[in-house]
C-alpha cells in the first residue's frame, strides 16, 4: 500500500519511504503481480499526486486501487 500525505511525503505498507526508494518498491510490486492501493490524503496537492501517479506509472503498474480519492479537491 502506498500512501501519499498531506505534506507530500509518501509511505509504503506504513514505513515512511524517500521519492529515491519508490521506483524499486513498484518494480517489486509488478513482479509480485499484486494491487497496488494507493491512497493519498485529501489535503494532498494535486501535483504531488499527479507527480507520483507518474511514477506508478513508469513502473508498469497495471493493477491500481485508489483509495479515499472521492475526498480529493481536483
Amino acid at each position: 500500500r502506498l500512501e501519499i500525505a498531506e505534506t507530500g511525503a509518501l509511505s509504503w505498507d506504513g514505513r515512511a519511504i524517500r521519492d529515491a526508494e519508490l521506483a524499486a518498491l513498484l518494480a517489486s510490486s509488478v513482479r509480485e503481480g499484486g494491487v497496488l492501493h494507493l491512497k493519498t490524503d485529501p489535503g494532498t496537492s494535486y501535483r504531488r499526486f499527479n507527480l507520483v501517479l507518474a511514477d506508478v506509472k513508469r513502473a508498469g503498474v497495471t493493477r491500481l486501487c485508489f483509495i479515499g480519492h472521492e475526498q480529493m479537491a481536483f
